[in-house]
Formats: C-alpha cells, sequence, structure tokens
C-alpha cells in the first residue's frame, strides 16, 4: 500500500507469466493434436496381400504364423474387408444429425439415413486381444449364431467446402443395439443381417483403420469366425505386421515368403512412407516441448528479476523497520504475506486471461482443424504451482541479501 506502484509491477509480471506460460502450453498442445490428426500414422509396418488362389488356405497361415514368430515382428493380424449399407430410421439418430441431411437435399423429411457400413473380420485370436484389452467377454462376441460387432462411430475426413478437417460422429454415441446390414458382394446385395452392437470402441486392432473417412460411414470390427456366417468370404485377406527394427524384418519376412513358394512383391514396406509423417509428429512435439520450456525459462527470469528488484529498492524501508523494533520473524512473515497477495492477485487476472487466450487459439486452429475445445488443466495446474514457488524462492534469495546488510548503511544510502 505504501507504493502501489511496485507492487502493481510485480503484479502484472506474474499475470504475463501466468498468461504467457498456460498460452503457450494450450497452442502446443493444440499444435501436437492438429498435426497428429492430420497426418496419418497407422500402428502397422508391413502390409502383405494375400492372391485370390491363396484366400488364407492352409500354406497361408502357417506362413503367417512363421512370420509372426520372428523375433523382429511386434504383433500382426489378418484382416478381410466387405462393404454393406443400412437404413437407419430418424428415431435412431441425432436430431441435429438428421436435419442436417435433410437440409443438404440427400433425403425428405421422415426417410431413413443410407449408411455406409465398413465391415473389417480379424483373426480370431487378435480379435480375442483386441476384446480382451477392451474388457469385453470374448465368448459372447465370437458366436456365429448371433453375429456381434464392434462398432467405431468415428469419421474423419476433409470438407471441401468447409476447407477444414472435421471429425463426427454420426450416432454421437448412441449406436443402436442392431444394425440391419445388407452385405454387398461381388456387385450383388445379399440379404439383410441382423448384427449384434456388443460394444463400441475408440481404436481399432492392429491392420483396420481408427475411424470412417466419409461422413455417412461407420466401422465395424467382427471376429473372422463370424464373419464367415454373414459373407461369403470371397475377399482376398490382407495380413499386417508390426515390427521395431523394420529393416532387418523385411529382409526376414521376404526370406519366410520365398520358402513357402509365395511371391514377395506382395509385401509393403509402409515404415519408408509412414517415416516422414512420424518425422513430422516428432519434430513438432520437440518445437513444441522447446517453445514451452523456453517461455518458462523467459518467465521464470522475469519474475526473479522484478521481485529481486523491488526489494532491493525498499532496503531503506526495511532497515527502518527494523530499527525501530521489527523481529527477524515479523519481517519473513510480513514477506511471506506479500508473496501470498502477489501470487494470487496473479491468479486471479491472469488464469481467466489465460482461458480467453486458449478460447481465441483454439478458433484459429478451428479453421483447419475440427476438434473439441480442451481447457489446458495442466499447464494451469503447473502455472498455480509455479507462480508461488518461483516467487517464494525469489522473496526468500533478495531477503537473505537485506537480512545481511548492516542497518545504519541502509539507512545512510540515499539512492535506494
Amino acid at each position: 500500500k505504501r507504493n502501489r506502484r511496485r507492487y502493481r509491477s510485480t503484479v502484472v509480471s506474474l499475470f504475463i507469466s501466468v498468461v504467457l506460460f498456460v498460452s503457450a502450453s494450450a497452442f502446443s498442445t493444440y499444435l501436437r493434436d492438429s498435426v497428429s490428426n492430420v497426418y496419418e500414422n497407422t500402428d502397422f509396418d508391413f502390409t502383405y496381400y494375400v492372391g485370390s488362389s491363396e484366400r488364407l488356405g492352409k500354406s497361408a497361415l502357417e506362413v503367417f504364423d512363421s512370420i509372426l514368430a520372428l523375433d523382429s515382428i511386434n504383433a500382426g493380424s489378418v484382416v478381410r474387408t466387405t462393404s454393406g449399407q443400412m437404413q437407419v430410421p430418424p428415431e435412431q439418430l441425432p436430431a441435429g444429425y438428421y436435419q442436417a441431411k435433410v437440409s443438404q437435399g440427400m433425403i425428405s423429411d421422415g426417410q431413413p439415413v443410407p449408411i455406409v457400413v465398413d465391415i473389417y473380420s480379424v483373426d480370431s485370436n487378435t480379435f480375442a486381444q483386441y476384446a480382451g484389452s477392451l474388457g469385453l467377454d470374448v465368448s459372447q462376441l465370437q458366436n456365429p449364431k448371433t453375429p456381434t460387432v464392434i462398432v467405431i462411430d468415428k469419421q474423419h475426413y476433409y470438407d471441401y467446402g468447409q476447407k477444414r478437417y472435421l471429425n463426427t460422429s454420426i450416432f454421437s454415441g448412441s449406436v443402436p443395439a442392431l444394425l440391419p446390414v445388407t452385405i454387398t458382394q461381388g456387385g450383388e446385395e445379399l440379404e439383410v443381417t441382423e448384427l449384434v452392437v456388443g460394444a463400441t470402441a475408440e481404436t481399432p486392432p492392429l491392420g483396420a483403420p481408427p475411424y470412417a473417412t466419409s461422413a455417412d460411414e461407420i466401422v465395424i470390427i467382427m471376429d473372422h469366425a463370424v464373419a464367415g456366417a454373414v459373407t461369403d468370404d470371397t475377399n482376398p485377406p490382407i495380413m499386417y505386421f508390426a515390427a521395431e527394427d523394420t529393416t532387418k524384418a523385411n529382409e526376414e519376412i521376404r526370406e519366410v515368403l520365398q520358402e513357402a513358394g509365395l511371391p514377395a512383391s506382395q509385401l509393403i514396406n509402409l515404415a519408408e512412407a509412414l517415416r516422414a509423417n512420424r518425422n513430422v509428429i516428432t519434430i513438432i512435439s520437440v518445437f513444441s516441448y522447446g517453445f514451452i520450456v523456453l517461455i518458462s525459462l523467459i518467465t521464470i527470469a522475469n519474475v526473479f528479476n522484478t521481485i529481486t528488484t523491488n526489494v532491493n529498492l525498499r532496503r531503506r524501508e526495511f532497515a527502518m523497520l527494523k530499527s525501530v523494533g521489527m523481529t527477524e520473524q515479523g519481517f519473513r512473515r510480513m514477506l511471506d504475506f506479500e508473496c501470498i497477495f502477489y501470487g494470487l492477485k496473479a491468479l486471479l487476472y491472469g488464469l481467466p486471461v489465460s482461458v480467453l487466450v486458449t478460447w481465441l487459439i483454439y478458433l484459429s486452429i478451428q479453421q483447419g482443424v475440427e476438434m473439441p475445445f480442451e481447457l489446458p488443466l495442466q499447464g494451469i495446474l503447473v502455472s498455480t504451482i509455479s507462480v508461488f514457488v518461483v516467487v517464494f524462492v525469489s522473496m526468500k534469495y533478495s531477503r537473505d541479501k537485506v537480512r545481511q546488510e548492516n542497518i545504519l548503511d541502509a539507512l545512510r544510502n540515499e539512492n535506494l
């Protein structure tokens, strides 16, 4: 209260530091998420297209097991794809989604919405591991008499009208219990099959996509044995493999294929193609974390310099208080209260402004990639703790220097 100008300068310094740190954290988080959202980064490194004459026969299965047993291979799966379509009535869809289709002229009011269904059937071992990782009872999902599936209701695609990437959901978490799907096979539509929805998931098994690539499309995961009861199984399967050392794995897989008499030309090494995308994500992550560290160092130096300078400018005042009887304990308590007031007032102003800046960053990111707004809770928590830590440490350093000074020398010094 005696010198509001210096008090305000300290609070403003802390306020700017809080806003800078939280905003930098939010910017880095949105930057990493948007880049990861746009750049495709699959969890497999190799694909092998099994030819129509080798539609997962005995030799192909043996080769798959032999490749999976290699030390350089971490995981593998065998996946078939089948497409279908279903007509979803209005009452099973969110009102906003349905009205959007009506306004776009795709359907008339009251008509069902056609939804494309991408069915991915994976080998039983991979499916059992996948269902187990989701905490599901595998036995309920592997009964051919009641075809049960896992639904991934996520769509990620580039909208040329809005000129940005969109992330949508058709059912918004309320997927119907039964899906009447008409399987399309060989250009012909088979009879309608009712698929039981066992669960919904956010992540796919190895080899299946994590999302659909158009607005009116969903991804369905099911066991290969169950899919055989639904379709005629005419589509050739694709083997997927994930490896740690892709160079070594590439050589070993080709050797196994040649020994089995299978064409190695159908083996595709995706590691090189995906390396550029992975490098971009890595570079962005390093840049964002480096940016946060740089901002943190700047803000810490700023706060430390402000507080130490203000304390040095008040040395005569402190000397006068000590000369009239203020004890060391009282002096320390006075500065501790100052630290608390500095921190609380800086956070009182800084956190709301930080949230506002985060919202503006979010609106900027939304122009290129659709993603949900997230408060930088981690940045807010770190900044809250750091403000008090940095303030108290800076004040302790300045207090120790002042305590060592002679009272008479400080009173005589007119320059301070």
